[in-house]
């Protein structure tokens, strides 16, 4: 029995004269995917705005069709997605069939909005099937459908075209084997996460930045970075991935972009920049650089709604993009060095094209040529990594490696497939693993000194990772005072004594007479090109040191000395110098991988 419309619908059609009857209502209605019990397809014809339907996380089409339990003529279609997560489907296309079996396609609409009304001609039909195209692999959510027979029914407008890739943009290039920038990021094995920033604070793993910038309130006295830094080398590490926007959009860098940051908490010193400190510290303790930021931006999107900017779903998609990559291009345009990779989370609440991710590699890569770039689940296939089969397809591109914390690969040196596909293109991509030293991603009082991770577990992720050649990433999280905690930094060390890797005062058995010789090696543009390290030995003793053959990793070296030889006293320095040839054509590199004319420095501390 058809039943009367909603009073929410009734009073959104538009152009409507009174009341007009849903033929939708207590139809039969089946899913090719359900979220679970509570989510069911039955929720779209039930006239009930308090329930919804919800399909599985799957990226892609999706279905429900409707039994209207014989044939109605009706020529509108109303689909009502719900409002909090609106912006997940692309395109909405409705068929129709007398029997269930011979279809026919009768209308499709680009959603500009919530709320998508589709007209056309006058159709018969029993079964009613509509389809939503390019969805975001969270999934989507529909409150309901109307039926309508309505001559006044007026189509909402379609929202403005998805701007055009440019032809000259830089672009991931396919390949089934690693290409030089990805080798140099597996040689680096371990690296440090570090979640810090609003949600430290409020003491929860996500906000949805709704409290003030003022509620970022670190202790100037205690806070630092540099320390964190310190604790990763120590600890075996060799590049970090610092957290600089998570999904709450809170900002830790000196950002001129937005309000929702360390600028504006209304106290001056809070304005410390946490990027920047970071940076140099790696710079000081000699190793890599890495920044994860949020492309899920709570507060701006609770800022920026579709009513209070006037726009449509893709004009506001594409506004929160120019945002995204000012604040993208503070951070990748050399003012914080070289950033060795760029790990972006939250994408899945939009599909892929809504985030232009071809843009912003494009820019990642002109700014940082060997900066790799991933955006976290990039394959979704409904599997974990240790199910990949190898060839499964990409979902958010480009992407220079996988991430799908806190997930592990099968066990195994040649257990991990690395090529993937988009669009008929085999694309190689290693693999990133990303697990917690403790209980949470950011600081939180369930953390304690039991709850960390044993040296066994440390060093069987990292055996796992480095044989298959991929990384592993462990995160620490700094308290309030702007600290680690005692317990994770030993905890940490303990796995880099297991492992052999040990650096500092990380190392055991450091004898009083022991001194210290300490090599860098160094770009020609002062950005680090392999991990510092130490020698170590007793006064008086003789050493020699020969610089490391990098051209695996695309550097040459251009000293005029690759031995160097001395003995043990005051604390010396030794630098080794090379270029960044990876970007360079072969036929303008040198064939002598050792050559060059700077010359190896020795420095003597006094």
């Amino acid at each position: 029995m058809m039943g009367a419309v909603p009073a929410e619908v009734s009073g959104a059609l538009s152009k409507t004269d009174g009341q007009k009857w849903n033929m939708a209502l207590g139809a039969e209605v089946s899913s090719g995917a359900c979220y679970g019990a509570g989510y069911e397809p039955g929720h779209v014809a039930d006239g009930d705005f308090g329930t919804r339907w919800a399909s599985a996380g799957l990226s892609g089409t999706v279905w429900l069709t409707l039994d209207l339990k014989g044939e109605r003529t009706f020529n509108c279609i109303d689909v009502y997605e719900t409002e909090g997560y609106k912006g997940r489907i692309e395109e909405i296309v409705v068929s129709v069939s007398r029997d269930g079996i011979d279809w026919k396609r009768w209308q499709h609409r680009r959603p500009g909005d919530a709320r998508t009304v589709l007209t056309g001609n006058n159709v018969t039909a029993r079964y009613v099937q509509v389809s939503f195209l390019e969805c975001s692999p969270e999934g989507i959510n529909v409150d309901e459908i109307g039926i309508y027979d309505d001559p006044q029914a007026v189509a909402t407008p379609e929202p403005a075209a998805w701007r055009k890739d440019a032809p000259g943009w830089i672009r991931q290039q396919p390949s089934r084997g690693a290409n030089v920038y990805q080798r140099r990021k597996a040689h680096l094995r371990y690296g440090m996460f570090i979640h810090y920033g609003m949600n430290t604070f409020l003491g929860q793993e996500w906000t949805d930045g709704s409290s003030p910038a003022s509620a970022y309130h670190p202790d100037l006295s205690t806070l630092n970075p540099e320390a964190w830094v310190k604790a990763a080398y120590e600890g075996g590490m060799n590049f970090i991935v610092l957290v600089t926007k998570h999904h709450d959009g809170f900002a830790l860098w000196n950002t001129e972009i937005g309000t929702y940051n360390i600028n504006h908490t209304g106290r001056k010193g809070d304005r410390r920049d946490i990027v920047k400190e970071v940076a140099d510290a790696c710079r000081k303790y000699g190793i890599k650089l890495g920044l994860y930021y949020s492309a899920w931006d709570r507060n701006w999107d609770a800022n920026h709604t579709q009513a209070s900017m006037g726009l449509d779903r893709v004009q506001l998609a594409q506004e929160y993009n120019d945002f995204a990559l000012a604040q993208i291009t503070e951070l990748m345009d050399g003012r914080y060095g070289e950033i060795s990779e760029f790990w972006i989370d939250g994408a899945w609440v939009k599909s892929n094209g809504a985030w232009e991710f071809a843009r912003m590699y494009d820019t990642v890569k002109r700014l940082q040529p060997s900066c790799q770039m991933a955006v976290n689940t990039c394959i979704r296939c409904g599997r974990t990594p240790d199910q990949y089969q190898g060839g499964e397809e990409i979902y958010y591109f480009p992407s220079d490696f996988r991430l799908h914390d806190p997930m592990f690969t099968r066990r195994g040196a040649d257990a991990d497939p690395k090529v993937y596909r988009r669009e008929g293109q085999d694309y190689y991509l290693p693999f990133e693993a990303t697990v917690c030293m403790n209980n949470s991603w950011f600081w939180s009082e369930k953390n304690n000194a039991e709850s960390v991770m044993s040296a066994d577990k440390i060093k069987a992720a990292y055996e796992h990772m480095v044989e298959q050649g991929n990384t592993l990433v462990v995160n620490l999280a700094p308290g309030k005072d702007g600290l680690l905690k005692d317990y994770d930094v030993e905890a940490l060390y303990e796995g880099a004594r297991a492992l052999g890797i040990a650096r500092g005062d990380a190392r055991l058995n450091r004898g009083k007479e022991e001194r210290a010789v300490r090599i860098d090696y160094v770009t020609t543009k002062g950005y680090v090109a392999y991990p510092t390290h130490y020698l170590y030995g007793k006064k008086g003793e003789s050493f020699t040191i020969k610089a490391e053959d990098l051209s695996q990793d695309g550097y040459r070296f251009v000293g005029q000395r690759e031995v160097v030889s001395g003995r043990f006293g005051k604390a010396k320095r030794i630098e080794f110098v090379y270029e960044d040839v990876a970007g360079i054509p072969a036929s303008d590199k040198s064939h002598s991988t050792l050559s060059g004319a700077h010359s190896c420095s020795m420095n003597e501390e006094k």
